[in-house]
């Protein structure tokens, strides 16, 4: 499994889910859609702190990194916020748009920046490699079982 195309669906699973939560009409599907959100960013964030972005420094891609984490801090901030009410009010949507834009400009930088230079300095197999480890511990994070805090728990401890 190629790690650089798996977190780049990962992004594009991401973006659909902010589309879902704002087109949805009943409350109930916004919460749904909104704590699978959230339990995606989470795993989204601790594979990518945990497996890739290690390999990334390993390829001598470090000056890309401390902007990436710094932008992983601000969003779990967001979420916080956002979760912390159990709602979805109007000042939780407006948190979510925020939400929404930082992630897409990240991953924007991701795929622009960081990706490129990854997939020019590490070998196909690689990426492989790393693709695969990412999506092993993505499943286990995604278990059932596995709540958004234990989610957030597990990376940091793993970190």
């Amino acid at each position: 499994m190629d790690a650089i195309e798996y977190l780049t669906d990962q992004h594009r699973e991401i973006d659909s889910l902010f589309d879902q939560i704002e087109t949805a009409a009943r409350t109930r599907t916004k919460l749904r859609l909104l704590r699978k959100l959230v339990d995606l960013l989470a795993v989204h964030t601790a594979i990518e702190e945990m497996i890739f972005y290690p390999a990334a420094q390993d390829a001598g891609v470090q000056e890309l990194l401390p902007r990436a984490f710094e932008e992983h801090l601000s969003a779990e901030r967001i979420i916080a916020e956002i979760v912390a009410p159990g709602g979805i009010g109007a000042e939780a949507a407006a948190r979510l748009r925020v939400l929404r834009e930082r992630k897409r400009q990240h991953a924007e930088r991701e795929e622009e920046e960081l990706f490129p230079r990854v997939r020019e300095l590490l070998t196909p197999d690689q990426i492989e490699t790393v693709g695969e480890r990412i999506a092993k511990v993505a499943d286990q994070l995604m278990g059932p079982g596995v709540g958004v805090r234990e989610r957030i728990a597990a990376r940091r401890a793993l970190a």
